[in-house]
């Protein structure tokens, strides 16, 4: 029998080496099926509003493949529902993220998860469209051209801007249910249909709400981005809803930087941000309607007043000059509108206020007091007698008079320097006994009633707006003898005479009667 020889002419450490290979084909052959196996394995995975990254971790568990994903592709409360029973990866993997923008793919033993790439669809030809051209202007309600005024199509950012002289141009589909929308700063937005016209004019309408966003200097109107200096804007409204009589009350509580007292004849004295001298002229320049007025707001009708701008630092030198340096009050008063067609209003209001508290207004000693007072005075010898003409114009009071009629029976008794005086008199202690603030009420006080009635007329014609207004006041104050009756009118027309030319006419005259008795409650 013959041996087998291979192995005959090999070293022992070869044939080690070759018995370690041959065992290392062997494992990495298993290995490869074992993956292949599992590759190939059934997936069961069953849940209900579980996040996505759970599940995903599950097939990793069943499957054996590494699952990769970016943590910006997959939210963490990403909840998914799924039913598998014996499928395979793909087939899980399509259930999985299926109906997710995302895609997968697999390299060898690796699951890489994505982001769907977008593919753009390819984009039909399309017929040209008929275009059509809508022109017109826009102006306002005095047929002025509105420069600068925005026409767009609503819901879209296709517009244009209005020329100088008003005018506008657009090219838009001819399909219906197109919607111009025209707005302009200071006026109220419109929407017109277009409903296939191809020539449309525009009327826009003064918005008073939109006063609040511009500032008038007298002689211009500035948004107010673009105004410079410190400024305050106050509106009919705040004026309207304040209790304030006067237009300079309204101010000092709705205006920062405004201060009103009141001088030594009980006039308002209004002030922007203190006092700016020493000895001269401290009151605000006061302009209504583009034309500087002498005086305060006594001649403005409070129910006129459209809105009032204060400018308060020296920004407003540079338009009004030095008659600035104490601030100014632009009035603009109120307007006729032919939308609105005419106007006719009443007011009428009555005011009634307490009386008035004089241990507040007169802080006085009372009657004994004061007599206690004068007798310390004659006792010290500080009275002062009457005897001769020249003393006729002396002012004594009824108690000095009793306290000189005890030092004149003194003297006549053959008494010599001063007596000893008393209050035990019948004519003094009937003195003592007398209030005198009971007195001032009954005879000189009583409570201040206020009356005021306004009438105005505002409308808008063809080539003229006019406004009249006349208000009456009757203010009866809180001495007896004190009163003061009041009347205003202001008439205002403009005029335009033709395109360039336009006539502004305006008259405010005030009617006053005043009635005083010469004694005020610190006399």
């Amino acid at each position: 029998m013959k041996k087998n020889q291979r192995w005959k002419w090999y070293t022992p450490s070869i044939r080690k080496l070759a018995r370690v290979m041959r065992l290392s084909l062997i494992l990495i052959l298993a290995f490869s099926l074992q993956l292949s196996a599992e590759s190939l394995a059934q997936v069961q995975l069953k849940s209900k509003g579980e996040k996505v990254r759970t599940v995903l971790k599950e097939l990793k568990k069943q499957t054996g493949y590494y699952i990769m994903f970016n943590e910006k592709d997959i939210d963490r409360k990403l909840t998914v529902d799924v039913d598998i029973e014996g499928a395979s990866l793909e087939e899980a993997l399509e259930q999985i993220i299926g109906e997710l923008p995302l895609e997968y793919s697999i390299v060898d033993d690796y699951v890489l998860i994505k982001k769907r790439a977008f593919v753009a669809k390819p984009i039909e030809e399309q017929q040209d469209e008929k275009k059509i051209i809508i022109r017109g202007t826009v102006k306002d309600e005095k047929g002025q051209a509105l420069p600068f005024a925005a026409v767009c199509f609503k819901g879209t950012t296709t517009g244009c801007v209005s020329a100088v002289d008003g005018t506008y141009e657009l090219e838009a589909p001819d399909e219906d249910g197109l919607v111009l929308e025209i707005s302009s700063l200071g006026y109220k937005t419109v929407e017109i249909p277009v409903e296939g016209r191809t020539q449309i004019n525009i009327v826009l309408v003064e918005s008073i709400q939109g006063l609040d966003e511009v500032v008038v200097t007298g002689y211009q109107t500035l948004s107010r981005e673009r105004a410079t200096g410190s400024f305050s804007v106050m509106n009919s409204d705040n004026i309207a809803n304040s209790p304030n009589e006067t237009i300079g009350g309204n101010l000092e509580s709705l205006v920062a930087g405004v201060q009103t007292t009141i001088d030594e004849e009980g006039e308002p004295v209004i002030t922007i941000r203190g006092k700016s001298s020493l000895t001269g002229d401290q009151d605000p320049l006061i302009v209504v309607d583009g034309f500087a007025i002498d005086g305060g707001f006594e001649s403005i009708n409070r129910n006129d007043v459209e809105k009032i701008t204060v400018l308060k630092d020296a920004a407003a030198a540079s338009i009004w000059g030095a008659r600035a340096a104490n601030g100014v009050i632009v009035v603009t008063t109120k307007k006729g509108s032919k939308k609105k067609g005419l106007q006719v209003s009443f007011e009428a209001y009555a005011k009634v206020s307490n009386e008035v508290d004089l241990d507040y207004a007169n802080p006085i000693a009372n009657s004994a007091a004061q007599l206690q007072y004068e007798m310390m005075l004659w006792q010290q010898g500080y009275g002062k007698p009457s005897r001769t003409i020249e003393d006729i114009n002396n002012n004594m009071t009824k108690g000095s008079e009793q306290f000189q009629k005890q030092l004149d029976d003194h003297l006549a008794g053959g008494g010599t320097g001063l007596p000893n005086f008393t209050l035990n008199t019948p004519e003094l202690q009937r003195l003592m006994s007398l209030s005198y603030q009971e007195q001032v009420k009954e005879h000189m006080l009583r409570k201040p009633v206020s009356q005021n009635y306004n009438l105005s007329i505002r409308g808008q014609g063809e080539k003229n707006q006019y406004s009249l207004s006349v208000m009456y006041n009757e203010n009866k104050q809180a001495m007896q003898a004190d009163r003061n009756d009041n009347i205003l009118v202001n008439l205002r027309n403009v005029m335009q005479l033709n395109n360039w030319l336009e006539l502004d006419f305006g008259v405010m005259t005030q009617f006053q009667n005043q009635e005083s008795g010469g004694v005020g409650l610190t006399d």
